[in-house]
Parts: structure tokens; sequence; C-alpha cells
């Protein structure tokens, strides 16, 4: 009965910190707005720092963890596309680097070009350059919380800290760039589509059980896209950007990931 208790009591406290971590990421997602210093001059030191961080996690902790969860991948015996793609992680890691990158091409491309569409095009344009994007980043958020709220690391709590850091940061940058991209909107829409994603993904992951494939397939497509998202948004082309801040953050996430092995 006593160990009944124990167990229960624990799993409570995972729930709990796995809640606190995705309304973290809310926090963010909602009140992107409200951190004023995004747009002061050197904003740009922040999202290179932020941006080392986010290369410092896939380096460090995605790509280590993918490459077990591919070994263990590579032991079963699935047949068919699922099969195939539970046998190569890493081409699962590039499908979701292709697809976030596909995503962001199609909508600078539509609002490129929308200046010259007839009123029909211009509808379907708009929808491309506003309405996929902001939904895609709905279900890239989706997907980072049910990953947090299913964590079967044996440390959960470390686990959880390190990744809910890793996110945070991550999500800043992210949001302040939808928030730019989508001045109009994000305060009055978009914001509540990223918390409602965040929270559905979350609660999808207490109250569902994945198995340890499935885990790692949605795990490996989370890695391709934050990847390429952390280079997009956090290390775009249009701001100077600091090499310093970028090492700082590499090196501080790298050092507290050793000193914790």
């Amino acid at each position: 009965m006593e160990i009944m208790d124990s167990v229960e009591i624990l799993y409570s406290m995972e729930i709990l910190y796995s809640f606190l971590a995705v309304s973290i990421l809310s926090f963010i997602h909602f009140f992107i707005g409200r951190l004023h210093f995004l747009e002061k001059h050197p904003h740009s030191r922040y999202f290179s720092f932020s941006g080392g961080i986010a290369i410092a996690y896939v380096f460090t902790v995605t790509f280590p963890k993918l490459a077990k969860m591919n070994e263990k991948l590579m032991q079963t015996g699935s047949m068919g596309i699922y099969g195939f793609l539970e046998h190569h992680a890493y081409l699962v890691a590039m499908i979701g680097f292709i697809l976030y990158y596909g995503t962001n091409f199609l909508s600078e491309r539509c609002l490129s070009s929308s200046k010259e569409c007839h009123s029909f095009q211009l509808g379907i344009r708009t929808f491309l350059a506003a309405y996929v994007p902001v939904f895609m980043f709905g279900a890239y958020a989706f997907l980072a919380a049910y990953l947090i709220s299913e964590n079967t690391n044996s440390n959960y709590l470390l686990s959880v800290l390190l990744t809910s850091f890793a996110m945070t940061l991550h999500f800043v940058g992210i949001d302040h760039g939808l928030r730019h991209r989508y001045a109009e909107y994000y305060d009055g829409r978009v914001r509540w589509i990223l918390v409602i994603f965040t929270y559905c993904g979350w609660i999808t992951g207490i109250l569902t059980e994945s198995t340890e494939n499935n885990f790692a397939l949605w795990y490996a497509f989370l890695s391709g896209a934050v990847i390429i998202n952390a280079i997009k948004d956090e290390l775009p082309e249009h701001h100077p950007g600091s090499f310093g801040a970028f090492l700082g953050g590499v090196l501080t996430y790298t050092l507290l990931i050793l000193s914790l092995e």
C-alpha cells in the first residue's frame, strides 16, 4: 500500500512539474509583447545568446538522445512505411527540418508576391502566408508540450528543467518573430492559438500513453524543427547578431549539461 502511495505521489509531482514547464511556455506565448527589452537596440545579443542555447541543446542533448533512440528503433521489427521510419530516426528529423523550412519559404514567397494578385489569388496567398505558418507553429508548441509531459527520463525533474529552459528561450525568439510578422493579429488571435495548442499538447501527453517508438519518432521530428527554427528565428540574416553572445549561450548550456553528467 505504501509503495502504491509513493508511486501516486511521484506521478502527481511529475504532472505538476510538466504543468509548470508548459505554463512558462504559455506565458511566453501570451506576454511576449510585454518583454520590452527585446525591442531595444542590443536585442540581437539576446537572440544570439538564446540561439546559442538552442544550438547547444540540439548538439548536447538532442543528437545523443537521437543516437540512443535510433539504436533501439533499429531493433524493432515493424513493416511498411512506419517501420521504415522507425529504423531511421535521423530521416524523421530531416523531415521536420524540411517541413518547417518549406513553411517559412512558402510564407515569405506568398507575402512578397501578394501585391500583384487578383482578389481570389490574394485570398489564397494570404491563407498560405498567415494561417498555415501560425497553425504549423501551433503544432510545434503542441509537440513540445506533449514531449515534455511524456518525458521518460529516469531523472524526470532534471530532464524537464533542462528541456523547458532551452525551449523557453527558443520560443522567445520564435514568438518575437511571429509577433513582428503578424503585428495586426498576434495580440488578438495568434497568441491564443499558441497557448491553446500548448496546453492541448500537455493534456494529450498526460491522458495518453505513448510507446517508446512513437515517442522517439516525434522527438526526432521536433529535433529537426528545432534546428531550422533556431537558425532562422534566433540567428537571422537581417540582424547583425553577436558572436560573443552566441558563444556564451553555447558554452553556458554545454557546461551545464557536462556538469550534470
